[in-house]
């Protein structure tokens, strides 16, 4: 798995306000330490696993696109 996840299948739950009953969602994020975090940036970790693996690879491995900025 490349990538952390998140919210469990959108089973993450949430609360209600307790004064005024709005609705608040629970975020929850497991990519601490994912090799793509959940922006799709690859991470230190990415480049690892890539290097292991790129030298077995049946196929060219192709070079990352650059990372979209951020609005």
């Amino acid at each position: 798995m490349a990538h952390g996840g998140t919210s469990f299948g959108f089973w993450a739950g949430a609360n209600t306000d307790a004064t005024d009953g709005t609705y608040q969602p629970d975020v929850t994020s497991y990519d601490y330490d994912a090799a793509i975090n959940e922006a799709g940036q690859p991470g230190e970790k990415f480049n690892i696993i890539r290097n292991i693996v790129k030298p077995w690879a049946l196929w060219d491995v192709i070079d990352i696109p650059p990372i979209p900025e951020f609005i």
